[in-house]
């Protein structure tokens, strides 16, 4: 797997890092930056929060596994080059709460970290915000994309694409199915919120009804009344709209495994078409569960979208995702990827700036990594906002398998020219 190359000046689109002893980086504008090594060994500190519980833990079982492998292959890198840096990760499990996530962060800052990936959720990263920003940390989310975060000049970087390119691309799903309204339940947090106004702005500017979302408290257990709720909203559209024109739009994390099964048992539920986002996609609890997995393969396989990985860099992902796989046992979602190359990146930041930067140093410093590097990911230049810059959505759905429910992709959205491929 070829972690590093050399820049192809016959593609002015992808500036790949290129990195020799002593250690020189090549930034887009070809600026090069002098790199000293230290006199001593130097240990690079990265903190990692990940959800290992609690909604979003079975997306941080593969991130997990993915930081794991990082740290083998980056050490195993930085020996043969024959320096003296080395990378130690601390990971810290959120169990996807923001209160915890917080703690989390703050007693990483305690033991001297001012580089940390993650959160997993949107609601964390904003949880964490006046407190990276305040404490001088930058933060880097391999997975959160809620608008209200694409904030220019803080501390929280991001290595995928917010929420407006999700929107355009599920309602550019709905509208090839002649979906005509939607009715969204929705996790009531930022990101939810985020995502579910943007889907509604996008469908209702293409001609479509958004019904009333129904909105549960993250920490729902029992969602019996909001199911009822959903039920009763999907009765009033079939009495104007035929089946095959509504649909349910989830935005839900892990709580979606629950959302489904439960309604498997009301008939107007299970008249419908169901879509979900990119926290489902490639999700294991559903498929863990044979009727909610049997229930999202009856009614629409489901279409989930999530960041794609581009097919440029198809020998870099692709035998990552074999390890991965390997390990946990089932195919992980992109934000394992991206956040093994926020790992890489993280140290070439450090190996740049030296042991003990600045909070302004490290910004500029791994920005200008970050526009330059070709990784596992493809591209991962920022934005005005620190927000990845460019990226396409798959779209995920449950299918019956030889092996049983299995995630299959089964759509492609290109983000800069608008269009769907359906593969199924």
């Amino acid at each position: 797997m070829r972690l590093v190359e050399k820049s192809d000046m016959k593609n002015l689109h992808y500036v790949i890092l290129a990195i020799i002893f002593p250690v020189i980086f090549c930034t887009c504008s070809n600026d090069p930056v002098q790199v000293s090594q230290p006199t001593g060994a130097a240990k690079i500190k990265i903190g990692v929060l990940l959800s290992l519980t609690g909604a979003g833990a079975s997306s941080g079982e593969g991130t997990n596994a993915s930081l794991d492998i990082a740290v083998n292959a980056i050490n195993t890198y930085l020996s043969n080059i024959g320096g003296n840096w080395s990378v130690q990760i601390f990971i810290e499990d959120t169990g996807t709460d923001t209160v915890i996530a917080l703690n989390k962060m703050k007693s990483l800052f305690d033991r001297g970290i001012r580089f940390v990936i993650g959160p997993y959720s949107s609601a964390e990263a904003f949880a964490l915000k006046n407190y990276v920003d305040s404490a001088g940390i930058l933060l880097v989310s391999p997975s959160s994309e809620a608008i209200s975060l694409a904030i220019s000049g803080d501390n929280i970087f991001r290595y995928v694409t917010n929420d407006r390119s999700q929107a355009k691309a599920i309602n550019e799903y709905l509208y090839s199915d002649t979906v005509k309204v939607i009715i969204p339940i929705l996790r009531n947090d930022i990101w939810g919120n985020d995502l579910v106004n943007s889907v509604s702005q996008e469908f209702t500017q293409s001609g479509g009804t958004v019904i009333t979302p129904v909105k549960y408290d993250p920490n729902t257990t029992d969602f019996t009344a909001y199911i009822n709720s959903l039920n009763s909203k999907v009765q009033s559209a079939l009495i104007t709209y035929p089946p095959n024109q509504v649909a349910v739009l989830v935005a839900a994390f892990d709580e979606a495994k629950d959302i489904l099964k439960m309604s498997s048992g009301y008939s107007s539920l299970s008249n419908v078409r169901w879509y979900g986002n990119s926290a489902n996609a490639n999700n294991k609890t559903i498929l863990q569960d044979s009727i909610a997995a049997g229930f999202a393969a009856n009614h629409g396989n489901f279409p989930s979208p999530i960041f794609g990985l581009d097919d440029y860099v198809r020998d870099k992902w692709e035998p990552l995702i074999q390890q991965i796989e390997v390990r946990i046992g089932r195919v992980p979602d992109v934000y394992s990827i991206t956040a093994y190359d926020a790992l890489w990146t993280a140290v070439f930041t450090y190996i740049t700036t030296g042991a003990n930067p600045g909070i302004e140093t490290l910004k500029t410093a791994f920005t200008g990594i970050s526009d330059s590097y070709l990784g596992a990911s493809g591209r991962t230049a920022l934005n005005e906002y620190g927000d990845r810059a460019y990226g396409n959505y798959d779209f995920w759905g449950i299918k019956m398998t030889a092996s049983g429910y299995n995630w299959i992709k089964i759509a492609k959205y290109n983000t800069a020219t608008g269009t769907l491929t359906k593969f199924y």
